[in-house]
């Protein structure tokens, strides 16, 4: 098994490089199939299998899948970061904060599992700007989904690392099963506030490989109840995700831009959780937010 573009985080360079250690023990009986599927200087997307012994072994997945892009840019916009810094987890925000690369990873994501079928499984990864307020070092995220009994399983390997150089060749994936990756010290995915429900880490199965015990970078969403309940903010009876930034505004978002009248602060801070929930746009947030700074 060839291993390579293994990305390392400061965060947990020993546990990365075990796994790359028994992965390269085993390389002589099984080894990671890719096909490539969309690329970009900023992102990319594969389908991936697994070859062990010259066989594919069953995964049963449910693919092909049909999920639009804007169902799953929902489910992206779902997906939050909390970071473990001084004896308490505290919010980090959205993990993948870009709109413009969110709306990429909805449309290729939608169409991998399309494409898909029962023993591959979708590899994603992103590059996008920090939110650092100084510097310009970009955050690199990546990890794979598949969807199995009505559910889509979304696992994260690197979680807003920030890579030494900054490159196209971060966007390529490492080829490590982030299913293997047990543990990142002090960090883990969330569910942001207002999501919805239907989403949350796997229950823990005694004995199962991966699921043995609780997951900090593995989440699960039930398609059905996710996808059917109203999004907090947004009209009544509106279930619609977000579009990708590509496509045109849908209506539901335009009422949400416009936060109450009130304290600055306050109005600042909704008009930013609207934006972290993918309800507004980031041309929109820009907007209203000069609006509100130019009438202090």
């Amino acid at each position: 098994m060839k291993i390579t573009d293994v990305r390392l985080s400061p965060r947990r360079p020993l546990l990365v490089g075990l796994a790359a250690a028994l992965a390269l023990a085993a390389g002589c009986s099984s080894n990671v199939v890719q096909v490539n599927l969309h690329k970009n200087e900023s992102a990319s997307v594969s389908l991936q299998s697994r070859a062990q012994d010259g066989k594919a072994p069953s995964q049963g997945y449910a693919h092909p899948a049909t999920l639009t892009e804007g169902e799953v840019g929902r489910i992206l916009a779902a997906v939050g970061v909390e970071e473990h810094l001084f004896f308490a987890w505290r919010n980090r925000g959205p993990l993948f904060f870009s709109d413009r690369e969110r709306g990429q990873l909805a449309t290729w994501i939608a169409d991998g599992l399309r494409k898909a079928n029962a023993d591959q499984w979708v590899r994603f990864s992103v590059l996008q700007p920090s939110k650092a307020l100084l510097g310009t070092a970009a955050q690199f995220s990546d990890g794979i989904c598949f969807v199995k009994d009505g559910k889509l399983n979304l696992v994260i390997g690197n979680i807003q690392f920030e890579p030494a150089h900054a490159s196209t060749q971060t966007t390529e994936p490492y080829r490590l099963d982030p299913r293997d990756l047990f543990d990142i010290p002090d960090m883990r995915l969330s569910i942001l506030a207002g999501a919805g429900p239907g989403a949350a880490p796997p229950p823990v199965t005694p004995g199962d490989k991966w699921l043995g015990k609780p997951r900090c970078n593995w989440l699960v969403f039930d398609l059905k109840t996710f996808l059917s309940a109203p999004i907090e903010g947004a009209r009544p009876g509106a279930t619609a995700a977000p579009a990708p930034a590509t496509a045109s505004p849908a209506p539901a978002a335009a009422s949400p831009a416009q936060p109450p009248a009130g304290d600055p602060a306050e109005r600042l801070k909704r008009l930013k959780d609207l934006r972290d929930q993918g309800l507004i746009t980031a041309e929109e947030y820009d907007r209203k937010r000069q609006e509100i700074v130019q009438g202090l």
